[in-house]
């Protein structure tokens, strides 16, 4: 029986949603009931970009790991567009041993015939992405010409058509108050007391630090619109999106933001877990990372592969008993004083 990976991303064309994650799901569940497939797990990448890489923490990269873990050999999505985005995705399977099935046609990646016509697939999906990347920076650059955001959502605290929303945008002034003022509140207060007021971003979600953070670094609230490519500054001209903080407000809390990465760079990259990048996965001696487990609980994993998940709080407990019980025993002084040291009069 065949170890299925269903892979599903939702995507929007000029008709809206043409399959939704949950069609996605349902068509792939009957293709497999109907050839007798196991469904091993789904990967669902809707919160990722067509035209942006695939990173670490994705359902993608959990998926190549679940391949060379042996857990999957076959990968079914509803059609390539959902899957590859560039010849390089297409390698990438290829490189990890896995066959492709679409629902508009088997891919079989063992033949040659099968992997050219994969290839000719994922060429015109990568032509899609591009030709759409650049539609879009036309546009943004005939809005910006215009003294228009470039974005297509509505930045929070006006309404579509650029007209100040009251509560938004004293919500958005307490923000930059709390962040500038004396005592300065937290990145993570300020999004608490967002969501405590009822506020929601554009995108109708609860704030997240991202999001304040966004907020407090985007220059349309000061009556600025950004070409973030070149960091040019473009007035809002045509009457819409007035500002709604001072200039020197916007850059005193952009400052505030920059100053606050650059010491967090000092600080440096400490783990955070006791066993982070200090653990070694007993089968293959890869690096243990801290993650979460589907009902969010700490866990520590094999960094490389698929092949262990510990609840974190037990394992840390059980690692500190054992230093402990270790260092409290008679003969630790020997074995950490160097020999040189050993036996000389220090009083």
């Amino acid at each position: 029986m065949s170890r299925v990976a269903a892979y599903v991303r939702a995507s929007v064309d000029f008709t809206g949603e043409r399959w939704s994650v949950g069609t996605q799901k349902e068509v792939i569940a009957r293709r497999a009931e109907e050839r007798g497939w196991k469904i091993v797990d789904v990967y669902e990448d809707s919160g990722v970009s067509a035209s942006k890489a695939r990173g670490p923490k994705t359902d993608w990269a959990r998926m190549l790991r679940d391949a060379d873990a042996g857990h999957i050999d076959m990968v079914v999505a509803v059609d390539v567009d959902r899957l590859l985005r560039s010849t390089k995705d297409l390698n990438t399977l290829i490189d990890h041993g896995l066959k492709i099935v679409t629902l508009d046609g088997e891919i079989d990646l063992s033949t040659a015939d099968g992997e050219f016509r994969a290839t000719m697939l994922a060429s015109i999906a990568r032509f899609e992405t591009r030709r759409k990347s650049e539609r879009q920076l036309r546009s943004n650059a005939r809005r910006r010409a215009e003294g228009l955001p470039a974005s297509a959502w509505t930045p929070f605290g006006w309404t579509k058509d650029g007209k100040v929303v009251p509560d938004q945008a004293e919500a958005v002034r307490r923000a930059f108050d709390a962040f500038l003022g004396e005592p300065s509140l937290s990145i993570r207060r300020i999004r608490e007391d967002l969501n405590a007021a009822g506020h929601h971003t554009a995108r109708g979600s609860e704030f997240s630090t991202d999001a304040v953070r966004y907020l407090l670094g985007n220059p349309l609230y000061a009556g600025f619109i950004k070409k973030y490519s070149t960091g040019e500054l473009h007035p809002v001209t045509d009457g819409r999106f007035p500002p709604i903080v001072a200039e020197q407000t916007w850059r005193a809390a952009v400052a505030k933001l920059e100053d606050n990465v650059r010491r967090a760079a000092r600080q440096g990259n400490q783990p955070k877990y006791l066993l982070s990048s200090v653990g070694l996965c007993g089968k293959c001696g890869a690096t243990l990372v801290s993650g979460t487990n589907s009902q969010g609980v700490g866990t520590y994993k094999c960094g490389d592969h698929f092949h262990l998940s510990r609840q974190r709080a037990p394992v840390d407990a059980m690692v500190t008993e054992a230093v402990l019980t270790r260092i409290s025993a008679g003969d630790v002084h020997d074995l950490v004083v160097p020999k040189e040291d050993v036996g000389v009069d220090r009083e």
